[in-house]
C-alpha cells in the first residue's frame, strides 16, 4: 500500500453518516443556545464607543462597527439558520448560511480588546459541519434508506479534530514563546490565579472555590503548570486512535474543569466535552441513549379480562 493511500485513508476513514448527524445535532443546539444566550451581549457590546473597536476576522476591512439593528438581524438570521441546521432542514443551504453568521459574529464578537478563544473553536467546527454532509442522516430531509460507510463522513470529522488538537498544541507554543519554561518554574500561573481572586475581591465578588490555594499549597503550581504544558503539547497522540483520544481528552477536560474551580474562566465548549466529539462514535452514545430511554419507559399494558 502506497503512502499517498494510507494517508488518505487516514484522513478520510470510512465513518457512518450517523456519526456527523450526530455531533451536527449536539454542536448545532450548543451552537444555537449559546446565540441565544449571548443575544443581549452581542447587542450591548454593537453599542459600544467606536473608539474601542479594532476589526479582525472577515471585518478587518470594515472601518466602523456593525450598528445594534444590523448585530440583532445577524443574530436573529444565525439562530434560525441555527435551528434548521440541527434539524437538518435545507441543510444545503442552511449549513453554510449559518457557517458564515457565526464567523461574521464570531469575528465581530472578537474585535472589541478580547479574543474568545472556545468560540473561534466552536466556529471552526460549524464551519466544517456546515460544509460537509452531515444531514445525510438523522435530518428532516434525509432519505430512509440506510447509508454506507464512507470517507465523506470521515473527513469532516477528521478535520475537526485536527482543529481542536492544534488549538491546544498552539496554546502550548504561545506559553512556550511568551515565558519559555517560566511557565513552570516561575510563579507565572499561580500569580494568574492570585491576580483573579484578588481582582474579584475588589470589585466585591467571590472568587472561585479554589483560588485560595495558591496560598495553601503554592509548591504545587509548578507540578501543575507543567501538567499542563505537557498536555497541551502532546495533543497530537489523540489522532492516533480512539484508546490515546480517550486517554488525552479526559484529563484536558479534567484541566478546564480545574480552570473553572480556581479562576472561574469556563470555556463552555471545551468543558462540556464538545470540542472532543470528533475523536468519538457519538452515534453509538446517543442510540444506547435512546435504548435506555424506551427500557426505562413505561409500557402501556392492556387490562385483563374477566371471563
Amino acid at each position: 500500500m502506497s503512502v499517498v493511500v494510507r494517508v488518505d485513508g487516514w484522513l478520510a476513514p470510512e465513518a457512518p453518516a450517523q456519526r456527523i448527524a450526530a455531533i451536527r445535532v449536539i454542536v448545532g443546539t450548543f451552537s444555537t443556545i449559546y446565540l441565544l444566550a449571548r443575544f443581549g451581549e452581542f447587542r450591548r457590546i454593537a453599542d459600544q464607543p467606536a473608539t474601542r473597536y479594532e476589526p479582525l476576522g472577515v471585518l478587518t476591512w470594515l472601518d466602523t462597527p456593525l450598528s445594534v439593528t444590523t448585530v440583532t438581524a445577524l443574530l436573529a438570521a444565525a439562530i434560525l439558520s441555527g435551528v434548521a441546521f440541527v434539524l437538518g432542514w435545507r441543510f444545503r443551504a442552511a449549513g453554510p448560511i449559518h457557517a458564515a453568521l457565526w464567523l461574521i459574529l464570531g469575528s465581530f464578537h472578537s474585535s472589541w480588546g478580547q479574543l474568545l478563544h472556545f468560540e473561534h473553536l466552536l466556529v471552526i467546527h460549524v464551519a466544517i459541519l456546515g460544509l460537509s454532509p452531515a444531514a445525510d442522516a438523522w435530518g428532516v430531509d434525509s432519505g430512509r434508506a440506510p447509508t454506507p460507510d464512507h470517507g465523506r463522513y470521515g473527513f469532516p470529522l477528521r478535520l475537526a479534530a485536527i482543529a481542536t488538537v492544534l488549538t491546544y498544541t498552539l496554546a502550548a507554543i504561545a506559553k512556550l514563546r511568551e515565558t519559555g519554561f517560566g511557565w513552570v518554574t516561575e510563579s507565572t500561573l499561580r500569580n494568574h490565579i492570585g491576580y483573579t481572586a484578588s481582582r474579584l475581591r475588589v470589585l466585591g465578588e467571590e472568587p472561585a472555590p479554589l483560588a485560595d490555594l495558591v496560598d495553601w499549597v503554592p509548591w504545587l503550581f509548578p507540578w501543575i503548570a507543567a501538567g499542563a504544558l505537557v498536555l497541551e503539547l502532546i495533543a497530537p497522540v489523540a489522532l492516533v486512535g480512539r484508546r490515546w483520544a480517550t486517554a488525552w481528552v479526559i484529563p484536558i477536560v479534567l484541566m478546564h474543569i480545574g480552570i473553572v474551580a480556581t479562576m472561574w474562566i469556563f470555556f463552555p465548549y471545551q468543558t462540556l466535552g464538545l470540542a472532543f466529539l470528533p475523536f468519538f462514535a457519538v452515534e453509538k452514545w446517543v442510540e444506547n441513549a435512546g435504548r435506555a430511554v424506551r427500557l426505562l419507559a413505561p409500557r402501556n399494558e392492556l387490562p385483563v379480562q374477566e371471563a
